[in-house]
């Protein structure tokens, strides 16, 4: 199969964003025109020979469950208690802060804990200030899911088994992750993405026989970005720069099948070049700026692109959460197209890709440097639960 049978209607679509972006612009700033009508020759000349696959195949590799028993907080290594929430009964999660920072626990991170009737064991620590949670595994007892956010586009998600009233973690999977029974077989897999143009695993668990089954879709597809959507159960992939996305279900027995085209994608390259040839002031705003923008009250968008967990604790007023997926893969619903939109994340590196890609399509988009846990962090004035 090609990708021939809807290439006009990414043409179309494409075409349709150029437009925008010059009734936008101004005679003396043909920028953003400029680096639309690249993305249009690229796509052009990629249309007859992208090649979209009927199926996929996954190969999973077995690993067996390891067994990390978590570190005994003592009273004396604990500044202060930043926060704790009752999991179930006899558990309970939380935030602190050590009472002394060194190499091994360095300022700068949130720090987290699990208590199991009473004893306190360190968890894992995040980078910079957030709330990251602690939730059951769907449908397991004893079994908990928390993560950490390494870094920008990096995270990990930490999933962890109590026995005899002694937790241990059993596995670590690169990304932060969703859960779904995409295989209907009555235990929900894992599907984590990891990096800013996204790597994507799946993870199958055998808790009676202690051993995780792994597939990585775009070392098996051969795609170059793939992406997973929980409400549609469906998986994007893309397999060549420019190329369309394609929707994929999986059939079980290791299967993917192809469902149709998905959304246009704008590629890792095009976005890196428009910020390389950009001034940082077209697409950047300190944070302390866009924090008076919200106090008094302007007529805004903000877009927050942190995780859904993240967002319900705490986010700046009347920001939408949207992923930074969604923006690559060309879907820009619910995005007006007459009011300045600010753009924040974790760190400000993704949110300045974001804002990128909307400045290329026509809008006015900016990133707010430093992101959440370095800038918008301390103003708390704007921020709504």
């Amino acid at each position: 199969m090609t990708a021939n049978r809807s290439k006009i209607g990414l043409l179309l679509m494409v075409f349709l964003l150029l437009f925008t972006a010059c009734a936008k612009e101004s005679d003396s700033d043909s920028t953003q025109v400029t680096k639309i009508m690249q993305i249009v020759q690229t796509t052009q000349a990629m249309g007859d020979q992208v090649s979209i696959p009927e199926t996929v195949s996954l190969n999973f590799s077995e690993t067996p469950f390891s067994k990390k028993e978590l570190p005994v907080l003592a009273d004396d290594q604990i500044g202060s208690i930043v926060s704790k929430t009752v999991i179930d009964e006899g558990v309970v999660y939380g935030q602190y802060l050590p009472k002394i920072f060194d190499e091994e626990t360095p300022e700068g991170y949130t720090y987290t804990y699990i208590a199991i009737s009473g004893t306190v064991y360190a968890l894992s620590q995040s980078l910079g200030e957030g709330q990251y949670g602690l939730d059951k595994f769907p449908g397991m007892d004893a079994v908990y899911v928390t993560n950490a956010v390494q870094g920008a586009g990096y995270g990990v998600t930490i999933f962890l088994k109590i026995d005899a009233g002694i937790p241990s973690v059993f596995f670590e999977a690169d990304g932060l992750a969703q859960f779904s029974d995409i295989d209907g077989d009555g235990i929900a897999e894992a599907v984590s993405a990891v990096g800013t143009v996204q790597d994507v695993s799946v993870y199958r668990f055998d808790f009676e026989n202690q051993v995780v089954y792994t597939a990585r879709i775009n070392e098996q597809s051969g795609a170059i970005y793939a992406a997973y959507d929980v409400s549609t159960d469906t998986f994007r992939l893309i397999f060549e720069p420019g190329g369309e996305s394609a929707a994929y279900a999986y059939e079980g027995e290791g299967q993917l099948r192809y469902k149709g085209p998905g959304q246009t994608a704008i590629t890792e390259d095009a976005i890196n070049t428009y910020l390389e040839e950009t001034s940082e002031s077209v697409y950047k705003i300190e944070s302390e700026a866009f924090a008076n923008k919200v106090i008094t009250g302007e007529d805004v968008f903000i877009i927050d692109l942190r995780s859904e967990t993240d967002y319900a604790s705490s986010h700046v007023k009347g920001a939408i959460n949207k992923s930074f997926n969604s923006l690559a893969a060309g879907d820009f619903s619910s995005i007006p197209t007459d009011k300045p939109i600010f753009i924040y994340c974790y760190s400000g590196k993704t949110s300045a890709q974001a804002s990128a890609i909307l400045n290329m399509v026509g809008l006015s988009a900016k990133s707010v440097d430093l992101g959440w846990n370095f800038g918008l962090s301390k103003f708390e004035t704007i921020m709504e639960p």
